[in-house]
């Protein structure tokens, strides 16, 4: 699915709705280390865990949200948004189905708060290496 969004995006047309200028790129930086960490507090043995009611699907809208920061053309929006609006409604029917919250984890240790933030670096820099790989590096903004 995720290999025909791409082939879908990027062989459609652009049509220029936004630009936020530089600052938002900073942001979407950040905001990407922020995603990333929460997508692996959801598995994690972190002792933020059991913080967070849905650390996966947030960290996942805080992803949607940095995406749109930085890119404002048509396609962006719709791909970006549409995923957004799947995540909120996620967590809408999680909170529906375990209302009182009964499948949060117990909390977990100092190692594990180690470990996860190990792992974002880790993930952020493969992440960003295959941006660049791909022609758009997130620092500078280029795209070649």
């Amino acid at each position: 699915g995720i290999i025909l969004m791409v082939i879908g995006y990027r062989g459609s047309d652009y049509v220029y709705v936004y630009d936020l200028g530089g600052w938002a790129r900073g942001v979407n930086n950040l905001l990407m280390f922020v995603a990333i960490a929460l997508l692996g507090l959801g598995s994690s043995k972190s002792r933020f865990g059991h913080s967070l009611r849905h650390p996966m699907t947030l960290g996942f809208l805080v992803w949607v949200v940095a995406h749109l920061l930085v890119n404002g053309d048509r396609d962006s929006i719709v791909l970006f948004g549409g995923l957004g609006l799947w995540a909120i409604g996620q967590m809408w029917l999680i909170n529906r189905a375990d209302p009182d919250g009964k499948l949060n984890r117990k909390p977990g240790s100092v190692a594990g708060d180690i470990r996860l933030a190990i792992i974002t670096v880790v993930v952020y820099a493969v992440i960003s290496g295959i941006h660049i790989w791909l022609g758009v590096n997130p620092f500078s903004g280029t795209v070649s």
